[in-house]
């Protein structure tokens, strides 16, 4: 049980920064394109 929990804890800690990576940039992109249509 302990092992499955620690491997559960290092998977979220490397999967969190991902989807925080990924969610930046769609919003990132969205500002642009929102820029864009403002211009």
């Amino acid at each position: 049980m302990g092992m499955s929990l620690i491997r559960m804890d290092i998977v979220s800690v490397s999967v969190i920064p991902i989807y925080l990576f990924r969610f930046s940039r769609i919003k990132l992109i969205r500002g642009v394109t929102r820029r864009e249509v403002e211009i």
